[in-house]
């Protein structure tokens, strides 16, 4: 190149701040090749105002990948890094030596996040390589974890490790257990929390925790057959004081657990000023005055989900899903907005409701009723009409979302949609009306 082309191409390559290079190995060959080529003769990163790169190997061929042709590229300007393999089984991508040539070019990336298939070294390479990290998301392609956790690195040490860190999302399933002998570890900046894990994770891990600044925390618990609610919650309140919102979730949908969520379980919860709380394919024993009762203790509560696992939904001795009364007892909460839950429609169809439900009107702040299971919804038009009325009766103003997967509610949901449309209409007020009334 002549060097007025030479000039054209270094201004364009310094203005680039995000590169995104998602393809499949020949992609990568010839971007590879374009590298080398534009760097011979360079002292400098090729990209000097680099902040974002993100990798995505999109291969079915596990094809090796040489992750010293991204040396060009590397750039201490470089404050977040994401990487994704699609290979389940082989490291196309050789994350560890990838997370080396970062550190020998001086790259000091503020965040870092990858999903690459399983090496029980990669939590010691962060530990070494980038002490600074202020965010980390790190998980494995498909789950693949081995029957034996190997590695030497626990949750307690990539705490102690990263002390700048404000959002961590890590599976614990790929760490080894910490021994209950291990000191307890306070966090000094640590806000947002995604952790996943078997029962047995968060009995060692949550009593060796503390995290005074922890706002927001989401738990993912697989295998939940032998948790015990009682403990795990109140192993919540203790390691995170000023926690704000709360998220709880059972992995697989269908799995079976064998003690229920209690009410009383919540209690080390009702001490904190909540602003959301998320019960997601969790069995509860909640009645509706118990649901009254936590939301009259959060009084600052803004979104809400409470569903249940599907074998609670498909067996005849689960419990009943809430009907009528739990959306009253929602719309009188002063400040709730986005609800989401498992609802049964019988008494909601009912022509006599609007004799023992009142309206709720402007006294209710909900804007969103999001319906997961539909039990009982009305498969005639005249009983959906009356459901539309009904729902119109007590929230003139709330938008109703089916976020379930049956094909056939999904149509009848667009049914009822339209009526609520219609009587919508219908309770307006004319021009005529209101330039009277005016």
């Amino acid at each position: 190149m002549n060097e007025q082309v030479t000039s054209r191409v270094q201004e364009y390559l310094n203005r680039i701040h995000y590169l995104d290079l998602s393809g499949d190995a020949c992609f990568f060959r010839v971007e590879c090749s374009l590298w080398r080529i534009l760097s011979v003769g360079r002292n400098a990163p090729l990209i000097p105002s680099l902040r974002i790169l993100e990798i995505h190997y999109e291969t079915a061929d596990p094809r090796i990948l040489d992750v010293t042709t991204f040396i060009p590229i590397l750039s201490p300007s470089i404050r977040e890094i994401r990487i994704m393999e699609d290979h389940s089984n082989v490291h196309c991508i050789n994350i560890l030596t990838l997370f080396h040539l970062l550190k020998s070019s001086r790259c000091n990336p503020h965040t870092l996040s990858f999903c690459v298939p399983y090496h029980a070294d990669i939590p010691q390479s962060i530990h070494s390589c980038f002490p600074e990290l202020r965010s980390l998301a790190f998980g494995y392609f498909r789950e693949h974890y081995p029957q034996s956790r190997n590695g030497t690195i626990t949750l307690p040490d990539i705490l102690n490790a990263l002390p700048s860190l404000e959002y961590l999302q890590v599976d614990l399933r790929a760490l080894p257990l910490p021994r209950r002998t291990t000191p307890v570890v306070t966090h000094p900046c640590l806000e947002i929390l995604y952790l996943e894990g078997h029962p047995r994770d968060f009995e060692l891990i949550l009593p060796g925790c503390r995290f005074p600044h922890l706002v927001y925390s989401s738990y993912t618990i697989h295998k939940p057959s032998s948790l015990d609610w009682s403990p795990f919650i109140d192993g919540i309140a203790r390691c995170s004081p000023k926690l704000h919102d709360l998220d709880i979730e059972i992995k697989p949908t269908d799995a079976l657990i064998s003690k229920k969520l209690c009410f009383d379980d919540l209690q080390p919860l009702f001490r904190f000023q909540i602003t959301e709380f998320g019960l997601r394919n969790v069995d509860v024993s909640f009645s509706i005055q118990e649901v009254e009762l936590m939301l009259r203790q959060w009084t600052h509560l803004r979104n809400l989900e409470l569903t249940s696992s599907d074998v609670s939904s498909r067996s005849p001795d689960g419990d009943p899903m809430y009907d009528a009364a739990i959306l009253v007892a929602l719309g009188k909460h002063c400040n709730l907005r986005d609800v989401k839950i498992d609802l049964d429609f019988r008494t909601l169809a009912d022509s006599d409701l609007r004799s023992g439900v009142f309206s709720l009107g402007a006294q209710s702040s909900l804007n969103t009723l999001r319906i997961r299971t539909a039990e009982n919804f009305p498969e005639e038009m005249v009983p959906i009409y009356l459901l539309a009325r009904n729902i119109l009766e007590i929230f003139p103003d709330v938008h109703i979302l089916y976020e379930g997967e049956d094909e056939g509610l999904k149509k009848r949901f667009d049914e009822f949609w339209k009526f609520l449309a219609l009587l919508k209409k219908e309770s307006e007020p004319s021009l005529v009306t209101r330039h009277s009334s005016g």
